[in-house]
């Protein structure tokens, strides 16, 4: 009798191994492990200090039930918390300490199945959405526990240097759970007219928030020694089409940027506007499903725009190479794109400075391997209007390592 239970299991065991091998072909499992201590002071809140480390861990079917370009991906990011002190995360309710926004957690960021038929790819389930330079749509990579959507998807290329992107979000996952906004539609194409020059048009619907209309010009002209990328763009938010909003939107955005880099020496300046409402009422130009901390500084002042927008003339000098990795300046100056008020009830448009450092390296002895030094300082500026204070210097400094494997 035990035999035949022994052959038994043998034979389920088999049989199970090669179902698992039918339903699962061509497997990748890949990670990342992120350890980062960062101190953060606003000027108002106790000083704060995290040690955290992400985890991730993805697994992906390139085949799955053995069909032809049908593949599946599931991937899980976690954040430990490490810490002697504590912070603010947004969920653990340390509100009297700087925040940090990298809350204690595990989720699944990725789930999907993606189907590609000729040119055409389509998705369904959580993935981490990056359209462009992430101004708009971005998965917000710097925090621990990045961004991503639940969505159903549809990526074209079949026409010869055009892309077409359009998703359905049904959800927000923001790096805090507390910052989730609703669904929306996405409409993005992409059409490279020569090598120097890709003109993107995009409409974003996000329901009770805005609609966004916009186009932009981006390129690069290289030779062998030298490149000079460029970008201009241009956006009108008006109010959402798929619900209502109390408050009235009408506002303007605007950028250019340029960087030149020469035999690893680069140095870049840029122009940008998220403009205040048309009214002093209407809301101000905002992007809630961006990359945000890539945007108006690494102090994360701008996260939310001001009421009366936000002007950042941004400048940048660095050098890089691949044995001695990359370092880099950014100066900002801030100011309101409208008239505000400062703390002696005075108009003012005064938002500020700030002056960021970064050095980050590939680590060559260990594939996979890289570190980071990076600090932000703000500089105060003079305006207080309906719970907007820009009044406070801002220090933040992060050390990380960034550990990245495939097999």
């Amino acid at each position: 009798m035990k035999h035949i239970i022994f052959l038994q299991l043998f034979l389920f065991t088999l049989m199970a191994n090669e179902y698992t091998l039918t339903v699962l072909d061509e497997v990748e499992v890949s990670g990342e492990l992120r350890p980062r201590y960062e101190v953060a002071n606003d000027g108002v809140n106790k000083i704060a200090n995290a040690f955290t480390t992400r985890l991730n861990l993805g697994l992906e079917t390139k085949k799955l039930f053995s069909i032809e370009n049908l593949s599946a991906l599931i991937e899980f990011n976690g954040n430990i918390n490490l810490s002697l002190d504590p912070y603010n995360s947004l969920e653990n309710g340390k509100v009297d300490y700087t925040i940090i926004a990298d809350p204690a957690g595990t989720r699944i960021s990725k789930l999907q199945l993606k189907y590609l038929w000729n040119k055409t790819e389509l998705l369904a389930g959580r993935e981490a959405v990056n359209l462009d330079n992430e101004r708009f749509i971005g998965s917000d990579n710097f925090r621990q526990q990045y961004q991503s959507f639940d969505l159903l998807s549809v990526q074209d290329k079949t026409l010869e240097n055009l892309e077409l992107y359009a998703a359905f979000l049904a959800r927000q996952q923001a790096v805090a759970s507390s910052q989730a906004f609703n669904e929306a539609l996405i409409f993005n194409m992409a059409y490279s007219l020569a090598a120097p020059m890709k003109l993107v048009g995009y409409t974003y619907l996000i329901n009770q928030h805005s609609d966004t209309y916009g186009l932009s010009a981006s390129g690069v002209f290289k030779t062998d020694d030298m490149s000079l990328k460029y970008r201009i763009e241009g956006a009108k938010q008006v109010n959402p089409t798929l619900s209502t909003r109390l408050q009235n939107v009408d506002s303007l955005y605007y950028t250019f940027d340029m960087k030149l880099d020469y035999l690893g020496f680069f140095a870049g300046i840029e122009y940008e506007v998220l403009g205040g409402g048309t009214n002093a009422t209407d809301a101000s130009f905002a992007t809630p499903y961006a990359s945000l901390h890539s945007f108006n500084g690494d102090a994360d002042i701008f996260l939310t725009t001001p009421q009366g927008g936000l002007i950042d003339v941004h400048s940048q000098l660095g050098f890089h190479s691949d044995n001695l990795g990359k370092f880099k300046g950014d100066y900002h100056f801030y100011s309101s794109e409208k008239v505000m008020t400062n703390f002696y009830g005075n108009d003012s448009t005064n938002l500020g400075s700030e002056f960021d450092l970064s050095y980050e390296k590939d680590i060559d002895s260990v594939k996979g391997l890289s570190a980071l030094i990076q600090a932000a300082f703000y500089f105060s500026g003079t305006i207080v209007q309906g719970g907007q204070d820009y009044t406070n210097n801002v220090q933040k400094v992060w050390l990380q390592l960034d550990y990245k494997f495939l097999l």
